[in-house]
Order: structure tokens, then sequence, then C-alpha cells
């Protein structure tokens, strides 16, 4: 079973660079740049990688 690290709020505020973060528990934060960012689920079928986004608003406070 894969540890869950969850996000920190500070640490994600300072995030530029393009890439996946992973929580440990199957949520990604995916940053395109500056102010560009999302949060995405991965999962696999048939062997290939596919991403979901949860909607607009998704854990928003």
């Amino acid at each position: 079973m894969a540890t869950i690290h969850r996000l920190n709020p500070a640490w994600l505020r300072t995030l530029t660079k393009p890439g996946a973060y992973f929580d440990g528990g199957g949520l990604y934060l995916r940053v395109r740049g500056p102010g560009q960012r999302a949060r995405a689920f991965r999962y696999m079928v048939a062997g290939k990688a596919h991403w979901m986004g949860p909607g607009r608003g998704f854990l928003r406070r």
C-alpha cells in the first residue's frame, strides 16, 4: 500500500515548474506553468495511462 503524502498548501503555491505532483492516494496536481494548475486522477486501462479531471470546483475552498 502506498503511503499518502498530502501535499502541503504552502509548498503548492510555490510550484511553477511543469509536472505532475503525486499525493500518494491516486490524485495528482498537474502544473503546466505559473497559474495553470489542475487536479487529476491517473488510472490504467489495458496497460495505458489515462487522466481524469474531477471538474470545476473540486475541493475548492
